[in-house]
């Protein structure tokens, strides 16, 4: 995503697709202060909205401990430094969260072990669940392609990591997750391997890099995260008062575009209501009341089926579609509601 991020687990997903219909895309793509339709313009705002972890973990696990059982060949020196890296930066993750407080465990466990003695180990750290990183691989390589009419090559080098990590209860039961980090790609322009090979980073070079990546793309499955969002500010006839409402929204002041909205619903025609109250709707998703939100999209939606209402087929699409995304939202602040009370 608001309050603004055998396993018996109970996990709760959310869906990480957001509604993004062509036009709604498309809208958002132009220049501020665009023109809709000959009447109609609009700017665009953007804020944060804290969001919902895509993991719901138990409601008592506010506190882990995180545990290396990796296996791992003895003499990759490698695999053995970026597991122990990620094990690290997981705990450092989560803890800068502030969701959940994480302690890095310095001795390593065979996994069947950690099972067995996950509620000593809970007890001894007084930790309510234990993060294991089970299985951590890597693969690493370097490519060339040659440029057509000259005498180089290009070469790539490549840094893929994967892993699963392992959420194990006091109790022994656990449940695993997947967890794959983009590949890390570095290019050079050079005439044989052995120049490229000098000029492009070495792995001991991109394992921090590519640990950190892993751990934290891992730590954002389990606490409620903060994303920016981007929404069109509708602006129509009269166009002083819409102009001025959104004028305080961009330094910042809502409630003065909020009264300016009230004031052109309550005395304009249909379009300057259904303009109005879409702007409503975007203020109260701001201010994180969802309900009221929804409210006042549907009385915008409402508005442009006015017969009065012509030619707004952009505007009325977009309301449409920001009605789409209150309703996913809707959903997304239960569970977070459900995930910061259980939290705190």
């Amino acid at each position: 995503m608001y309050i603004y991020n055998t396993s018996y687990i109970y996990i709760g997903i959310v869906k990480t697709m957001r509604v993004t219909l062509a036009s709604f895309c498309a809208l958002l793509a132009l220049n501020s202060c665009q023109s809709l339709y000959n009447t109609t313009s609009y700017t665009t705002v953007r804020y944060e909205q804290l969001c919902p972890a895509y993991y719901t973990l138990p409601t008592d696990v506010d506190s882990v401990l995180v545990v290396d059982c990796s296996q791992f060949v003895p003499t990759d020196e490698a695999a053995k430094h970026m597991s122990a890296q990620v094990c690290s930066y997981l705990s450092s993750a989560l803890n800068q969260s502030s969701y959940i407080y994480a302690l890095l465990c310095q001795q390593r466990f065979g996994y069947a072990e950690l099972r067995d003695k996950a509620d000593s180990l809970c007890s001894s750290y007084s930790k309510k669940a234990i993060i294991a990183l089970r299985r951590f691989d890597y693969s690493y390589s370097t490519e060339g392609t040659e440029m057509l009419g000259e005498p180089y090559v290009n070469f790539r080098r490549y840094l893929s990591t994967c892993a699963t990590f392992s959420i194990v209860m006091p109790d022994g039961s656990a449940r695993d997750f997947e967890q794959r980090n983009d590949t890390l790609a570095s290019t050079c322009i050079a005439e044989s391997a052995a120049d490229a090979a000098q000029q492009l980073p070495s792995l001991k070079v991109l394992c921090p890099e590519a640990a950190e990546n892993l751990a934290h793309s891992f730590a954002h499955q389990l606490v409620p995260a903060w994303e920016r969002v981007s929404r069109p500010i509708l602006i129509g006839a009269p166009v002083k008062e819409f102009m001025s409402a959104s004028e305080w929204v961009s330094s910042n002041n809502w409630d003065n575009a909020r009264d300016l909205w009230l004031q052109i619903y309550s005395q304009g025609n249909a379009m300057q209501k259904a303009l109005a109250a879409y702007n409503m709707a975007v203020y109260f998703e701001h201010a994180t009341d969802i309900e009221m939100a929804l409210l006042w999209c549907s009385k915008s939606l409402d508005h442009f089926e006015d017969p009065s209402v012509t030619n707004a087929d952009v505007e009325k699409n977009t309301a449409a579609n920001l009605f789409k995304i209150l309703v996913q939202r809707s959903d997304e602040v239960y569970l977070l509601d459900k995930q910061m009370n259980a939290e705190q």
